[in-house]
């Protein structure tokens, strides 16, 4: 891996490569890139992340290697809500602010000094100096030998550091968990108005500012246009014209007037970028959603097809590596993700872990949405005899929260006194770090944590040796139909490229390959993954499988019962 993400930088192309969980990629990505970066096949490098575990990840392989006599510098770019010292971030007249470029001088010289500029090192030099840490932190990374970012600060064309990625540049992309781009690029790519929180905006600016003010009348006739009346759910491959002539006028009158209240101000640019979106809108691309509301509808201009701008993306800059343990199957992620041309390389690596040391089972369980309340005590059945089979910490995943919690309160009313938690909806960081410290190393008793597929905890984090033992996986994580999923399965299908594979299966296994992927971290690593649904035994989940896994069909729950045993007594034989 580390030879072919050194050829990559070298050579100025993409490599796309799927390796297991645990052996180590982080590590891999940057050794192979740093070797290109010192012989100066590259000017610098940036690694890429969905997630904060992902940051500190890539943070911690820097350390190993500095230990090991490396020298390099290396910036953090943290969120600026999560890095501002004030309680809200408000930049309007802010003390760190105000007269920000006559103080940074020293604070960067300072910096230069420093090998690892994380989140904390930022906050404590930019209050030593007085400065906006978010501001310090992007002069700081100019200047470094790799950054550590998320996605959007190479990819978003509204926060995207110009420096590197406007235009052409030597820059090297390690891109992590590169499953998540093509999704995230969708997002970065398109443009929404809502007619709700227009009115509801125009009626707060009516009481401060009055009704007959400039700003609430050209609120008034941008919602004219906004009219849900005889408006009907649609998909259009043109541009609505006069709504975004509206939209334009809206943008270009409000930003004359100057508005002071944030949120007014926010709606303003996010006018401003629906009419720039709007003026580079491509039918092969993009789709014109209309979504009619009680009143107002909502109109978003919906990028279905990132591929063309990813591929443009990439060929900007120095040389690329996308890299993740999920890219089945990868001619599929090759496309999406804009690595599928000529120099493009692509690697699939297998585990190198000793296969006896996962145990996987097919539960032929019905967990679909019609079944769910009938099979719910089967499936609790099933998580209660994993954790029972060995003292140890455990996942139960479920494809939506609703499912989770329902799962979770029967569970609790069968076995009041195992010990359980359960994800909520929306956590804080500290609560996050609160759930993960409970997979205790050496436990003496069984934890379950019912968690939700594609979630923080299901993706991304490292719980190696003895700090989980396995994960029940409920359903093969397909995701909710929705709008834009289902235009996409039916573009897809246009295309003859299998639409409904890739609109919901592919997504839904990738969710189901990164919780089973927790279990296995290590070369001394054991465990079970269990799959709970009937669709598992269809022939194309089953070619879709790890070529490692060496899935097995269980049918009763005593044969099951005697399989976790017999697994488990296997493993206490080597030990000792």
């Amino acid at each position: 891996m580390a030879r072919a993400v050194y050829l990559a930088m070298k050579n100025h192309a993409s490599a796309l490569i799927e390796a297991p969980t645990g052996i180590g990629k982080t590590a891999a990505a940057l050794f192979g890139a740093l070797k290109a970066l010192g012989k100066g096949h590259v000017t610098a490098l940036f690694y890429l992340t969905a997630r904060t575990t992902g940051c500190r990840a890539a943070e911690d392989a820097l350390d190993r290697m500095r230990a090991g006599g490396l020298a390099v510098r290396s910036v953090t770019i943290t969120a600026k809500e999560k890095i501002c010292p004030l309680e809200k971030a408000d930049c309007m007249g802010c003390q760190y602010a105000v007269g920000y470029y006559d103080r940074r001088r020293e604070a960067l010289k300072e910096a230069m000094s420093v090998q690892k500029l994380d989140a904390a090192a930022i906050a404590e030099l930019a209050m030593k100096h007085e400065l906006c840490p978010f501001e310090l932190t992007l002069d700081a990374s100019e200047t470094a030998d790799v950054v550590i970012c998320d996605y959007n600060y190479a990819f978003d064309p509204k926060v995207r550091l110009r420096r590197y990625f406007d235009t052409k540049s030597q820059a090297g992309l390690l891109v992590d968990e590169a499953h998540n781009l093509s999704d995230r690029a969708r997002d970065m790519l398109s443009a929404e108005l809502s007619g709700a929180r227009l009115a509801q905006l125009r009626r707060q600016a009516a009481r401060f500012e009055g009704k007959d003010s400039p700003m609430v009348k050209l609120m008034g006739e941008l919602l004219d246009a906004l009219d849900a009346r005889e408006a009907e759910q649609e998909s259009l491959s043109e541009l609505p014209e006069a709504i975004v002539s509206a939209v334009r006028r809206f943008a270009e009158v409000a930003d004359e007037l100057e508005p002071v209240e944030p949120e007014i101000v926010e709606f303003v640019y996010d006018a401003q970028w629906f009419a720039r979106v709007a003026k580079q809108f491509d039918p092969e691309a993009y789709r014109a959603l209309i979504v009619p509301g009680e009143k107002y509808i909502d109109v978003r201009l919906w990028c279905c097809d990132p591929s063309k701008y990813l591929k443009k993306a990439l060929s900007r800059v120095g040389g690329a590596a996308l890299f993740s343990a999920t890219l089945a199957p990868m001619e599929h992620y090759a496309g999406i993700l804009g690595a599928d041309g000529e120099a493009d390389e692509q690697l699939r690596l297998d585990s190198p872990f000793p296969r006896e040391n996962l145990l996987a089972l097919r539960m032929p369980v019905a967990v679909g949405m019609k079944d769910r309340e009938r099979t719910l005590n089967a499936v609790a059945q099933i998580i209660r005899a994993m954790a029972g089979a060995r003292p140890g910490n455990y996942l139960a995943c479920f494809p939506s929260y609703a499912y989770m919690t329902q799962a979770f309160r029967h569970y609790r009313l069968l076995w009041p006194y195992d010990d359980v938690i359960c994800q909520e909806a929306q956590m804080s960081e500290r609560a996050r770090q609160a759930f993960i410290e409970r997979f205790a190393p050496a436990p003496q008793k069984s934890l379950v944590a019912f968690v939700v597929l594609g979630g923080v905890f299901a993706e991304g984090v490292d719980l190696p040796d003895d700090r989980l033992s396995g994960a029940a996986i409920v359903s093969t994580g397909i995701p909710q139909p929705s709008f834009e999923r289902e235009l996409l399965r039916e573009q897809l299908d246009d295309a003859d490229d299998g639409g409904y594979d890739a609109a919901y299966t592919y997504p839904g296994l990738r969710r189901v390959l990164q919780a089973a992927g927790r279990v296995i971290r290590t070369e001394t690593d054991r465990g079970v993954v269990l799959l709970i649904d009937m669709r598992y035994r269809q022939e194309k989940y089953r070619a879709l499988m790890p070529p490692h896994w060496d899935v097995q069909d269980v049918g009763k729950m005593s044969e099951l019962n005697e399989r976790l045993r017999r697994f488990w007594a296997q493993a206490k034989g080597e030990e000792r």
